[in-house]
């Protein structure tokens, strides 16, 4: 687990599997580097740049982009 993350998540009242923050909402990218940047890619579920959808980063996208949108720029 990195330095640092369990303490964060106990800081702000969250849960962590040692790899991803499980958040109860989903982020922006400009809220995740609110909260901290140190962990902006660490959060479970983010809301995407492009067309602002939520997803769970395990099931698809990248970053803070959604599959949908990933597919569109790779057209």
């Amino acid at each position: 687990m990195p330095v640092g993350l369990l303490d964060f998540c106990e800081e702000q009242g969250l849960e962590t599997d040692g790899h991803l923050i499980y958040n109860p909402s989903a982020l922006t990218l400009a809220e995740a580097r609110f909260l901290s940047p140190v962990w902006v890619l660490r959060w479970k579920f983010r809301r995407c740049r492009a067309c602002n959808t939520e997803f769970d980063i395990e099931q698809q996208g990248i970053y803070y982009c959604c599959h949908d949108c990933l597919q569109e720029v790779r057209a």
